[in-house]
């Protein structure tokens, strides 16, 4: 019996310390995730910044090419 308990220990015991790596690997994950979101985040700001001076620059061209043909 004091046999069987002592597995059954060490089963645990094993088990748990499986179960807590796996926690601190999804913990790293959840975090890495994170991070990659504020990453996009801050690209979609870049690209839409970029995209809005692209259309006033146009918006200007188009307006100087105008007062020009006039």
């Amino acid at each position: 019996m004091q046999h069987e308990n002592a597995e059954m220990n060490e089963s645990y015991l094993h088990i748990n310390q499986h179960v807590k790596q796996r926690s601190i690997e999804c913990i790293k994950s959840k975090s890495q995730l994170q991070e990659i979101s504020n990453i996009n985040n801050s690209s979609s700001k870049a690209l839409n910044k970029l995209i809005l001076f692209l259309l006033r620059s146009a918006v200007k061209a188009a307006a100087k090419g105008r007062s020009m043909l006039n």
